[in-house]
């Protein structure tokens, strides 16, 4: 559909489907944003929890477990249907159970979305707590 008699991609094309990447992966991470993150911050905003310190901690904890339980297949409670699974030359799963780089992937794979979670909820503290003590001092 997108590619010319070459087999290459156009200008136009790549940038029609960067485009519809990129529009949908952000109505998906609003999606995820309001739901997980909405609760959450009106929990802790009901209990005066509204320092940066714990704006951090559940940006960096919440990514990390809901990561590394959907990688290694927490949510469905059984063995991956992958059967035997290679990336960048290791194999993770063998007969749909993780072996150790399969771990290790998990794991980083938690570990690199739970520092994305912390830069975002630095971002999104700054704007509703942070910005507003700035305002209400030079009011005094």
């Amino acid at each position: 559909m997108y590619l010319v008699d070459s087999g290459e991609y156009t200008h136009d094309s790549v940038l029609s489907n960067a485009l519809i990447l990129f529009v949908f992966s952000y109505f998906i991470w609003f999606v995820f944003l309001t739901i997980l993150g909405g609760p959450i911050w009106y929990f802790l905003h009901k209990k005066q929890k509204t320092h940066w310190v714990y704006a951090i901690f559940s940006g960096a904890i919440i990514p990390f477990i809901i990561v590394f339980a959907m990688e290694a297949s927490y949510f469905t409670g059984k063995k991956s249907s992958y059967g035997s699974y290679y990336a960048n030359g290791k194999q993770l799963w063998i007969d749909g159970v993780l072996t150790s780089a399969g771990w290790v992937d998990a794991f980083s794979s938690a570990l690199y979305y739970s520092a994305v979670g912390t830069c975002i909820s630095i971002v999104i503290w700054y704007v509703a707590y942070g910005t507003q003590k700035k305002v209400l001092k030079k009011h005094k």
